[in-house]
């Protein structure tokens, strides 16, 4: 399975070089992903497209107002 830092850098989501002082940077026990949400270097869109290639899944972005119950 490829890293997701890997398909961020890929997908035009942040850079190498600012992927590799997040993974510096980052608190032990942190997921890269939600650090880089917290530090504003990604969206939680970019992600979800992210861990969609990762997965090989398509990526639907659903609006949480809009599902009902």
């Amino acid at each position: 399975m490829r890293q997701i830092g890997e398909i961020l850098i890929e997908q035009g989501s942040i850079e190498k070089e600012k992927m590799k002082l997040a993974f510096r940077l980052k608190p032990r026990g942190t997921i890269i992903g939600n650090w880089l949400i917290k530090t504003q270097l990604i969206t939680t869109q970019e992600l979800g497209t992210a861990s969609a290639v990762q997965c090989g899944v398509p990526y639907f972005d659903i609006d949480a107002r809009v599902v009902a119950t």
